[in-house]
């Protein structure tokens, strides 16, 4: 058992490095985002430099960026993740810099990162912390559930951490919408149906 894992009091970090713990991090889907990589062609034209991927997970959308030539942020919550991921990119000496952060109290650097990622995850307290930490013409690539994931799908989930329609589209109003949607589509991992907010805009 990880050290960190045995000490910590944090009851999500403890959920989560159990998650990572049982399953191991090398089972997981190692693919990046469909979304992600369907706007490959706008990340390849953008200014290289620093990224960011926000829980960040196996760290799979953190190495996409890295080989697309980004360094890259890669924060999480779970020092399971973290520890398995330095591992991984030291190995393939690949430019992604894990690092063991609680987003819930994290505070993100003003105009840094060319590129931020959101997949996943929900925080609203962040939302002015992520378009602030964008550097001009920055842009943001963001997928998350919608509450359609109840409401359409049946599925069973906390609705604290599903999006409304069109919070997400609102939620960065200060910056330059490039692409959205709300759809359903089926999640490689699972092979089941997801509902999504999906986002892709540029800090004006």
């Amino acid at each position: 058992m990880h050290a960190a894992f045995a000490t910590s009091h944090n009851p999500a970090r403890i959920r989560w490095n159990e998650k990572y713990s049982q399953r191991g991090l090398d089972s997981l889907r190692d693919s990046p985002s469909n979304w992600l990589v369907k706007h490959e062609e706008l990340l390849r034209a953008q200014a290289k430099g620093w990224a960011l991927d926000l829980a960040c997970g196996n760290g799979r959308n953190a190495i996409y960026l890295a080989r697309l030539g980004f360094t890259v942020e890669a924060l999480d919550l779970s020092d399971v993740a973290i520890s398995w991921l330095a591992k991984k990119v030291r190995t393939q000496q690949l430019a992604v810099h894990p690092k063991l952060r609680d987003l819930e109290s994290a505070t993100l650097p003003a105009a840094r990162y060319q590129i931020i990622l959101n997949f996943n995850y929900l925080q609203r307290s962040l939302f002015e912390q992520i378009s602030d930490a964008l550097s001009p013409s920055g842009v943001l690539i963001f997928e998350t559930m919608t509450r359609d994931h109840i409401e359409v799908l049946g599925r069973e989930f906390n609705s604290k951490y599903l999006l409304d329609h069109n919070e997400l589209l609102h939620a960065f109003s200060d910056l330059r919408v490039l692409h959205y949607r709300e759809t359903v589509i089926i999640d490689k991992a699972s092979e089941k149906p997801k509902a999504v907010a999906s986002l892709v805009a540029r800090k004006k």
